[in-house]
């Protein structure tokens, strides 16, 4: 079978392997849709070492094989696939920090989503990683499943109400879940900061207060205007731009909170007035990856279509393709890029 495998930063090639071999606790899955991630592009460039180098886990498939020990799939089931879960009885996960569970990172494809097959393992799956897709949900709806869990988890950790006031800083396909969710609770008062027209234009089709270019005017002073000089409640940032913070910090409201979602590259550090932070009693919340609650509801609300993806693919690329899809992603044109089987 055909695989992109991650050979050295910068280095990834589409190569033969041989077709993973399930255990009795497995089930092997042909991947149908795989989307590419902003951190597939930062663990090819060498720029991301959170997790094994294995790219690829937007995925959504069909069963193809299960081992004697599998009792709730079967061959032909539509699946997705959760890369990562966490042990559910550490100290992290009993305190709510599943995501820093030494063992969630440590699970992950075999041998990655950018491929025509993959063994999925016991681990995951006797930890409810593996949810079966309704039929009429879409292999590539159901790969928008792991991001939008990304994005639920995020919005819990910041404890978002109704009549608060939010910037998004960054409007990628991350920016345009969040901008759903915000919607879906009711938030209103939303402006965003970005500088693509391009995708200024896809957000326009669920609503927003303003958008502002960052590199054309000063969007701190355009938001404490907006604001009657006080600042939003809250600032999501959604890009790994190291700039955004600095923006974030000195646009949000004393007492406000700031959402640090978008992963900059390792070894980024930014000056902070540490002073400032506390006297204006601002809240720095990081949210990185999502747990199964998440992706639970994260199907649930997509299928349903609460939140709305298929308008957000603008590229599609077979398998061989790949290095014109990720190319695609790091220049910036478009949204969601997909690989299709």
């Amino acid at each position: 079978m055909k695989a992109v495998i991650f050979k050295s930063p910068g280095v990834v090639e589409c190569e033969e392997v041989p077709i993973p071999k399930i255990n009795s606790g497995d089930v092997l899955i042909k991947v149908k849709v795989s989307g590419v991630c902003g951190t597939d592009i930062e663990k090819i460039d060498g720029l991301y070492t959170a997790s094994k180098q294995i790219i690829g886990h937007e995925v959504s498939g069909i069963i193809l094989d299960v081992g004697e020990d599998i009792k709730n799939y079967k061959i032909g089931d539509r699946v997705f696939p959760h890369h990562h879960v966490p042990c559910y009885n550490c100290n992290y996960c009993n305190k709510g920090s599943e995501t820093m569970c030494p063992k969630y990172r440590l699970s992950n494809f075999d041998p990655g989503g950018f491929s025509e097959y993959l063994k999925f393992d016991r681990w995951n799956i006797e930890r409810g990683g593996l949810l079966k897709i309704p039929s009429k949900m879409t292999f590539e709806e159901a790969s928008f499943i792991e991001p939008l869990a990304c994005c639920i988890r995020g919005l819990k950790r910041v404890n978002i109400q109704k009549n608060e006031t939010v910037a998004i800083l960054g409007l990628g396909t991350i920016g345009i879940l969040f901008l759903q969710l915000l919607k879906n609770k009711s938030v209103s008062n939303i402006f965003i900061s970005e500088p693509s027209q391009e995708k200024i234009g896809y957000g326009e089709m669920f609503g927003f207060s303003r958008a502002f270019n960052p590199y054309s005017i000063d969007v701190v002073d355009v938001i404490k205007q907006e604001t009657k000089g006080v600042g939003v409640d809250v600032v999501i940032v959604s890009t790994s731009n190291p700039a955004s913070l600095s923006q974030a910090i000195n646009m949000v409201r004393k007492g406000g909170r700031v959402c640090l979602f978008g992963i900059p590259p390792k070894n980024t550090f930014v000056n902070v007035n540490f002073s400032g932070l506390v006297t204006d009693e601002i809240t720095l919340i990081t949210s990185n990856a999502a747990t199964e609650k998440e992706t639970k509801s994260s199907l649930k609300q997509i299928s349903s279509k609460k939140i709305k993806v298929n308008g957000l693919i603008s590229h599609r690329y077979q398998l061989h393709e790949f290095k014109k899809a990720f190319e695609t992603v790091k220049t910036g044109v478009g949204m969601k890029t997909l690989i299709v089987g």
